[in-house]
Order: C-alpha cells, then sequence, then structure tokens
C-alpha cells in the first residue's frame, strides 16, 4: 500500500488506492468490500472527532481525507 499526502495551498489530501491490501480477506469475510467507502466508515467509526475536521471524497477504489 503507498499512501500520499498531497499539500493544496494549505489544505492537505490523504489517499491510497484501495484493493490488494493486507486486510482484504478479513474485510470480506466480515462480510463487507473493502472498498475506499468501507475504509472512510472505518475511520468515522474509529475516530469520530476526526470527521469534524476533514472532509472525505473516497471512492471505490481510493479512500480520501481532505483537511487542512
Amino acid at each position: 500500500m503507498t499512501i500520499h499526502l498531497h499539500d493544496f495551498d494549505g489544505e492537505h489530501s490523504l489517499t491510497w488506492d484501495v484493493g490488494g491490501l493486507a486486510a482484504d480477506a478479513a474485510v470480506v469475510a466480515a462480510g463487507h468490500e473493502p472498498n475506499g467507502y468501507f475504509w472512510e466508515g472505518l475511520v468515522r467509526f474509529a475516530s469520530p472527532n476526526i470527521v469534524e475536521h476533514v472532509d472525505f471524497d473516497s471512492k471505490a477504489g481510493m479512500f480520501c481525507a481532505v483537511g487542512s
């Protein structure tokens, strides 16, 4: 997995491509699809305080969080 961090005039974007991750088999075994929306939901569940500070723009093949 390669994590990308981009800086755009004070805004930051954290992204990674999903699929082919070591955790995919466990995610599927739990009845979920290991896509960007799954990882976004996991972040929202595991760390709800982050949701106040970032926006998400995840896609099926990519997780994306954007914030200052």
